[in-house]
């Protein structure tokens, strides 16, 4: 019955398959980071309203930062999960979402696009742009792992 089950399914079912198992690990971390910052807007609003002392706007940059985190790194944990999805080293798929937040980019320094010229930005690739290089980097890493020697592979 299983065997039959695998065979029905379709590349559609099996897409949608992958990318559920990639983004609903972090269904915690989104209700965790709303409810954050549900919190902090509700404090700042009080604070504009003068309904809390002065002395709390620090707690609610704080919980604001806390709530911001998630979104701030989103492209490094779907980074790990498309990694661990399509068999390739979780460090190294977490690494190159965090090479789409570009953090050393400086701004007078301009990087050209390889596909369209422009300079690239902090951020430009986003969650599909991460999504897209960690299955090469699956397909690369496989390729690098048959055809190396295992005393080198170990390295």
């Amino acid at each position: 019955a299983q065997h039959k089950a695998q065979l029905k399914q379709t590349w559609w079912r099996k897409a949608l398959g992958r990318i559920s198992a990639i983004f609903i690990p972090l269904i915690p971390a989104f209700i965790g980071a709303g409810l954050i910052s549900g919190v902090a807007g509700i404090l700042r609003n009080m604070l504009t309203a003068k309904m809390l002392p002065g002395s709390w706007n620090l707690g609610v940059t704080i919980l604001s930062m806390i709530a911001s985190a998630l979104f701030a790194y989103l492209n490094i944990y779907v980074g790990i999960n498309t990694a661990k999805e399509f068999g390739a080293t979780p460090a190294l798929g977490g690494i190159i979402g965090g090479v789409v937040l570009l953090p050393g980019i400086a701004a007078p320094v301009t990087i050209p696009n390889v596909l369209d010229g422009k300079p690239l930005a902090a951020g430009q690739g986003g969650i599909i742009g991460v999504l897209l290089a960690v299955w090469l980097l699956a397909y690369v890493e496989k390729w690098f792992h048959k055809h190396i020697p295992d005393s080198v592979d170990i390295i």
